[in-house]
């Protein structure tokens, strides 16, 4: 039941120093892959493997977090020189913009190269709007990364969801090639 899903990133450019080489690793990593998601515990730098990702990931780039983390994320990217800028509305022009998740329908249709999903836990719900939107409407952008400490280990939905955003298989999908059915 192993499914190989093939890497659409990019060959790594240089990982700025301030990164340890293990988070080094982890960004060139998935940078190779396009589409990935960091599950690192609290306090494991995210914010900069992200910030560094996305700095090689295109020229438009939407990086959607909650409300408090965005200023903290602007500021984080500085010390690894990478520019991240607030938008609460699409903007037209390049860059690393970054907006919160009560402001993401605001960026349908929006063409941007990629888009990280900080705190991606959020799409764990199997009836939330934020999670329908993310399928829906961000799932056609080519390069994406979602982040979080707080992966539920055994929450076959929020799996689920994370697999579907990335695009490598639906929910249900996942459900009918990794897990029975028993009603009996």
């Amino acid at each position: 039941k192993t499914k190989q899903i093939e890497p659409v990133g990019n060959d790594p450019g240089p990982i700025h120093p301030l990164l340890f080489d293990w988070q080094a690793k982890i960004t060139e990593w998935s940078i190779r892959r396009g589409r990935a998601a960091i599950f690192a515990g609290t306090g494991l730098g995210k914010s900069y493997l992200q910030c560094a990702w996305a700095a090689q990931m295109g020229k438009r780039v939407l990086i959607v977090c909650p409300l408090a983390v965005a200023q903290q994320t602007i500021g984080l990217a500085k010390n690894i020189n990478v520019e991240v800028k607030w938008c609460s509305e699409p903007q037209n022009e390049d860059g690393i913009w970054i907006t919160n998740y009560q402001k993401l329908h605001k960026f349908c249709s929006v063409p941007y190269n990629a888009m990280v999903c900080d705190e991606s836990s959020i799409v764990k719900s199997l009836d939330g709007k934020t999670k329908d939107l993310l399928i829906k409407e961000f799932t056609h952008i080519p390069y994406r990364l979602c982040c979080t400490a707080t992966p539920a280990p055994n929450d076959i939905a929020e799996l689920g969801q994370h697999a579907e955003f990335l695009g490598i298989m639906s929910y249900v999908e996942m459900l009918a090639t990794f897990f029975v059915h028993d009603s009996s």
